[in-house]
């Protein structure tokens, strides 16, 4: 009996050992933050993360190797999406010996998006071109199609280096245009073009009526046979009106910038989905 219980304790305290150190490599794995590569989905949202991380490589290449594009996720709920975001990016670029990055995060704790810029990041993806991001990629997130919202990020990132690779960064002054923006332009300009070659049209139609109804009986007068004793022209009043000119003052446009933690100039911008 006494080696049956001394027997038991030994198993218990075996299987309990094992179990805390099965559990120390999960619990270190949730601590690390640092990220992996082009991609880390530490919330496990992405389908295929070899298409999104294809994506991003091939939006880099594309853009002149300027910049690393990446994309991280987390369950973590984010007080602060700057700092989290910077330290994210500052991590990476340590890792590889890099200075210019841009990196997209998202919380799914707290629906935090979050951009991070540092280095040539900073001049190509201006505060504009974040909003323009954000106001295409939060309402993918919000549908929950991660993969499609981080290909379209990695897409616009692409123009956007571009663009600036030009010597004129997008910006509130040089706005960004799709082609569906052109399209739309002309067929407004198609259909102000059609209405007016319909009243132009319907004005000669008219005019090729010769019968048309009189409503006056000049015709039927005789010439000089009425004449007017005094003419005189009276004022009677005038009208003015003053509009005050206001003047427009625009943004200066460019990337607002601060420091993280680890004193990199970072540039930035985010919000919620």
């Amino acid at each position: 009996m006494r080696f049956v219980k001394k027997f038991t304790g030994i198993f218990l305290a075996a299987l309990t050992s094992i179990s805390v150190l099965a559990c120390i490599p999960a619990y270190a794995q949730e601590l690390s933050l640092s990220p992996t590569g082009l991609v880390t989905d530490n919330a496990g949202v992405i389908d295929d993360i070899d298409a999104v991380e294809k994506a991003l490589e091939e939006a880099k290449e594309n853009s002149g190797n300027k910049c690393d594009i990446l994309v991280y996720t987390t369950n973590e709920y984010l007080t602060s999406p700057m700092n989290f975001s910077d330290d994210r990016l500052d991590e990476y670029l340590d890792a590889e010996g890099k200075e210019d990055g841009i990196m997209l995060v998202i919380s799914m704790s707290s629906r935090d998006w979050y951009i991070t810029t540092t280095g040539y990041g900073i001049y190509s993806i201006t505060d504009y071109c974040i909003d323009v991001i954000g106001d295409r990629v939060s309402p993918i997130l919000s549908d929950g199609d991660y993969d499609k919202a981080f290909t379209t990020f990695a897409g616009l990132c692409e123009d956007f280096i571009n663009e600036a690779s030009e010597g004129t960064p997008y910006d509130v002054g040089h706005r960004y245009r799709t082609i569906s923006y052109y399209l739309i332009r002309i067929a407004i300009g198609f259909g102000i073009g059609l209405v007016a070659a319909s009243i132009v049209l319907a004005i000669f139609i008219k005019q090729l009526k010769s019968a048309q109804r009189k409503v006056e009986a000049n015709e039927f007068i005789k010439q000089d046979s009425l004449n007017f004793t005094k003419k005189s022209d009276l004022f009677l009043y005038n009208t003015v009106t003053k509009t005050v000119r206001s003047s427009s003052s625009s943004s200066s446009g460019g990337s607002s910038t601060h420091r993280s933690s680890g004193g990199r100039s970072h540039g930035g911008g985010g919000g919620k989905f």
